[in-house]
């Protein structure tokens, strides 16, 4: 499991990583910033998961009371990056066609 030292996350087998999001506290306002402007901060598998780990901190360490979300870099974010393999349906279907199984058939009377 990650754990955080020093606004880094460790892995657990003693190696500090980069991050995609880091967290500093000022105050009382935790700073959670996105740090992959080498991909426009783009959200992976990565960055959701320490993400979330930055959410729960904001959420219940008594200290925080506020959080600002930013972005390093000229960027915000590009949005979300997802595996290919990710874009395949529970059939196995590839979804990469912009319609789904959910609206496949929709109006068409074959549900």
């Amino acid at each position: 499991m990650a754990e955080e030292q020093n606004g880094l996350v460790t892995t657990g087998e003693g190696s500090a990583e980069v991050e995609a999001v880091t967290t500093e506290l000022l105050g009382h306002v935790l700073l959670i910033g996105l740090n992959r402007p080498e991909k426009y901060n783009a959200f992976n598998l990565a960055l959701i998961n320490q993400l979330a780990q930055a959410y729960h901190r904001l959420e219940n360490d008594p200290e925080v009371r506020c959080g600002v979300l930013y972005g390093r870099g000229k960027h915000f974010t590009s949005g979300l990056v997802w595996p290919r393999s990710a874009l395949r349906s529970p059939t196995g279907r590839s979804t990469s066609t912009g319609r789904d199984d959910a609206t496949r058939g929709a109006g068409t009377g074959r549900g």
